[in-house]
């Protein structure tokens, strides 16, 4: 399956989560029949006073930003713990494999080869989309990587907060601790 074709499930399940219209209001369609022309099409309602994208990237303008999560509007409305859709239930946010469907679409468009790293290595990083006060650069909401990924053994099985967009220490049962996973994946290091 073209992963587009995969990012278009993704967008058609969360849409009736409350997401299109959320995304709408900045002048993306997550329905489009065109899905790839929407997502990279120059955005020029983006509304930055709207609660959660206050912190999206000044230069962000499209759906999404070849190579650059921080920049591309969906990602940010999906992967941001400060936005969140009118349905607030745990369905109504996307999954891990959801983020990294998109994740993968972001950087596919790109359309770099190996060759545009010279020097390169593989390298394996913890990873976190953080709003903009906890990114590394404090001035927009960004990817934080690390070469270190601190995680933690615990009484119960991880606690995925789909709201958080990350995983949380409580459990279901009171007392005790969830164990806490990070997120690493395999990158190219420069």
């Amino acid at each position: 399956m073209a992963l587009i074709d995969q990012v278009q499930q993704v967008c058609d399940r969360l849409a009736l989560q409350g997401w299109r219209d959320l995304l709408l209001h900045h002048g993306l369609d997550i329905t489009a029949t065109d899905l790839q022309r929407e997502l990279t099409k120059e955005l020029s309602t983006i509304d930055r006073n709207l609660p959660g994208f206050t912190d999206f990237a000044a230069d962000g303008i499209r759906g999404i930003e070849p190579g650059s999560p921080a920049r591309s509007l969906l990602y940010h409305a999906l992967a941001s713990s400060a936005v969140h859709s009118v349905n607030n239930n745990s369905e109504a946010y996307p999954t891990l494999a959801e983020l990294d469907v998109i994740e993968n679409y972001i950087y596919s468009l790109a359309n770099r080869s190996l060759a545009d790293f010279p020097n390169a290595v593989i390298a394996v990083f913890a990873y976190q989309y953080r709003i903009a006060a906890r990114s590394p650069h404090g001035i927009h909401a960004d990817m934080a990587f690390s070469r270190t990924g601190v995680a933690r053994v615990g009484t119960e099985v991880a606690n995925y907060s789909a709201a958080r967009r990350s995983f949380w220490v409580e459990s279901d049962h009171g007392d005790r601790l969830a164990v806490m996973p990070a997120r690493y994946a395999a990158f190219l290091a420069v």
